[in-house]
Order: C-alpha cells, then structure tokens, then sequence
C-alpha cells in the first residue's frame, strides 16, 4: 500500500512538471502575450557609460565559445538587440579605468514558454533577455 501511494504520488508529480513548454505557476500578465510561436525577442543590455565609450561582446552559447554575434562600442546606458530564443548567451563588456581594464561579464538562457492554462487563448511569453553589465564596486 505505501508503494502504491509513493508511485501514485511520483506520477502525479511527473504529469504536472513533466512538460517543457507549459509552467502552471507562472504569474501571467495575459494582456502582454505573444499568441504567435516566438523565434526571437528583443534583448535590452545594461552598461554604465559614465566612463566614457565602452567596447562589448555578443557570445552565443558561453563566454569561451568564440562565437561571435556581435562586437561594438556603446555610448549610452541601454542597447536593445534581437536575439534568437531557446538559446544561451554571453555577453563581456570592457572597462577602461585609469589604466586597468575591467571585463564584466552577463549570460543567461533566453526561452519561450506556453502559458495556455493562465490564459483563456494560447500564450507565449519569453524569459531573460535582459543583461546587465554595470560596473559595480
């Protein structure tokens, strides 16, 4: 009898949490859904530009990847890039201060979830996508 309610307990739970596309605890604003199947989001990157111009980095997949998506200067607080979802990136961003250079570096995996049990129609929202690469100390 005990083995029965583990496994029944086990089923229960794996029928629940078993399926990638659909999170039943997510907290869904349904005004902001995406009812088309996203391929991409747009990203928004975070720097402090109060020191001057500052060089960074777009990696797909991890930081020692070498792959390169992108590589510029930005002069203000906030860049925005589309970036394709179910995928990871990293990205470095360069410092320049009194002559030490200082790498700060953000990644994370951007992915689309469905949220068709939040809502009354199909729901898709997108997590990450938003990297911060200020300078803290």
């Amino acid at each position: 009898m005990k083995a029965l309610l583990k496994y029944s307990v086990f089923v229960v739970f794996v029928f629940f949490y078993s399926c990638e596309n659909v999170d039943f605890l997510m907290n869904v604003d349904c005004t902001q859904c995406v009812r088309v199947e996203p391929i991409e989001t747009r990203a928004v990157l975070e720097f402090s530009t109060q020191y001057g111009e500052v060089p960074f980095v777009i990696y797909k997949g991890d930081y020692e990847s070498g792959d390169i998506i992108l590589q510029d200067t930005i002069t203000s607080e906030t860049y925005e890039f589309d970036l394709d979802v179910d995928a990871n990136y990293t990205i470095a961003a360069e410092y320049t201060l009194s002559d030490k250079k200082i790498t700060v570096v953000d990644g994370e995996f951007i992915e689309k979830r469905l949220a068709a049990s939040e809502c009354s129609l199909d729901c898709w929202v997108v997590l990450g996508g938003d990297f911060d690469l200020t300078l803290k100390y």
